[in-house]
Parts: C-alpha cells; sequence; structure tokens
C-alpha cells in the first residue's frame, strides 16, 4: 500500500461510508417527498421535482456550513434547518397511517441528515491523515533523523533527492 493510501486511507472509507448512507436516505426521503407531493394532488412535474427543492436545501446548506469563514455559519444553518424540517415531515407523515412507531421509523433518513453532517464536519474535514516524514536520500543513501540506511522510497515532484516514507 502506498505512503499516501495508508495516509488517507480513513478518510477514503469514512467518505465511502457517508456517500452510501447519503445515497440510501436521499433515496428513502426522494420517496417520502413525492408520495406526499402526490397525496396532495399535485402535478407530476411537481412531485418528481419537490423531493430535489427539500433536499437540495439540505445540501447547499451543508456545503456553505463546509466553506464558511467563521462567523458565517448561520447562513448555511437557514438552508439546513429548513430542509431538515421539511424533510423530516414528509418521512414521518409518510409512516402515520400505520401508526406511531412505523412515523418514527419513517423519519430515520431526515433526523439522519445533520448526524451525517455532524460526522463530515468533525471527521472528514478536520482530522489530520498520518504524519508522513520527509526523507533526503543522494547516491542511494537515506537520511531521516539521524538514520542512514539503503532503502527505496518514492520520489516527491520537483524535490531532487527527497522521497516520501510513512
Amino acid at each position: 500500500m502506498t505512503a499516501w493510501l495508508r495516509a488517507w486511507w480513513s478518510r477514503l472509507t469514512a467518505g465511502l461510508a457517508l456517500l452510501v448512507v447519503a445515497s440510501v436516505t436521499g433515496v428513502i426521503s426522494y420517496t417520502h417527498v413525492y408520495d406526499l407531493t402526490v397525496s396532495l394532488h399535485q402535478p407530476a412535474m411537481v412531485a418528481r421535482l419537490m423531493p430535489f427543492g427539500v433536499d437540495g436545501l439540505i445540501v447547499v446548506g451543508s456545503v456553505f456550513l463546509l466553506q464558511a469563514a467563521p462567523g458565517q455559519t448561520w447562513l448555511g444553518w437557514l438552508g439546513v434547518v429548513p430542509g431538515v424540517a421539511a424533510s423530516l415531515f414528509a418521512n414521518v407523515e409518510s409512516g402515520l397511517r400505520w401508526g406511531p412507531l412505523a412515523a418514527g421509523w419513517a423519519g430515520v433518513p431526515a433526523a439522519s441528515a445533520p448526524e451525517s453532517h455532524g460526522h463530515l464536519k468533525l471527521g472528514l474535514l478536520t482530522a489530520e491523515p498520518t504524519a508522513i516524514k520527509p526523507v533526503n536520500c543522494r547516491n542511494n543513501q537515506c537520511s531521516e533523523a539521524g538514520h542512514i540506511g539503503r532503502e527505496r522510497h518514492r520520489l516527491v515532484p520537483g524535490e531532487p533527492g527527497s522521497h516520501w516514507r510513512s
């Protein structure tokens, strides 16, 4: 496994897991918002587009939260909070006809949106990757903190004789 992959492995797997969870909850949420819109006798095109408007608020707000300068995050919450509220309403409403337990269970996808955002912000974007130490090599002799030995390392472009090793 290359040094880069070792250093970023946890971020890659966490990002992939987040993508899978977000995709599943997005499909479920889409179905619930679509069904609610159809039950309110809206045209088919409105029913197909409404989930993008509702869940799009969450996506746009989340992107803004991740990119916002300190003190400006409230603008992102203006998208996330109403989006989660509307999605939660549609998801819970879809389960009400089968009772309170089904309604609560149907709300899980919308309730997971803030949780996913928290994990993304705290885990993926603020975590430091595994430390990678620079190693200087000249004539196949490598040194790192006083260590000299004959080891092969990957060349870092633009730095002659300098390699990275984790």
